[in-house]
């Protein structure tokens, strides 16, 4: 029987691991030398799902999220990039925008790849005044003392 270790317990990394397993009898009817066998065992790691995707830029995204008003939809605004320390299908990562209740944020975010984990980044995008409205008074009359 191969168990995993108590004490400490082991950080299973990687695909697998090959095991080296000799017997080796304890000679008791009296033979010349004890006689034993090897044999190599493979042990398939299956990775589990228990990273959540984390954005190492986070941090630098608000800097340099900024758009004119009035730009037509589809405009880019900012790349963001999350990685996650799972494996394979595990390691994927789904992008996606959080709304507040009742209301549509106005950006869209392409989702890539499904992943269920969760792992936030608030961005703080600058709409920049474009320029294009004239001056106006709000009264018609104004009257200085």
């Amino acid at each position: 029987i191969i168990k995993l270790r108590l004490s400490p317990p082991p950080r299973l990394r990687g695909p697998q691991y090959v095991l080296n397993i000799t017997a080796t009898d304890d000679n008791a009817a009296g033979g010349p030398y004890p006689l034993s066998s090897s044999a190599q065992v493979v042990v398939g790691i299956n990775d589990i799902n228990n990273n959540k995707p984390l954005f190492h830029e986070c941090q630098n995204y608000s800097q340099n999220a900024v758009v004119l008003e009035n730009q037509p939809p589809g405009t880019f605004v900012l790349r963001v990039h999350a990685m996650d320390a799972d494996m394979g299908v595990n390691g994927e990562v789904k992008y996606g925008i959080m709304h507040r209740e009742g209301g549509a944020s106005g950006f869209d975010i392409d989702p890539d790849t499904d992943e269920p984990l969760i792992g936030i980044c608030q961005v703080t995008v600058v709409i920049a005044d474009q320029n294009d409205n004239d001056p106006k008074f709000q009264n018609s009359r104004y009257q200085c003392e």
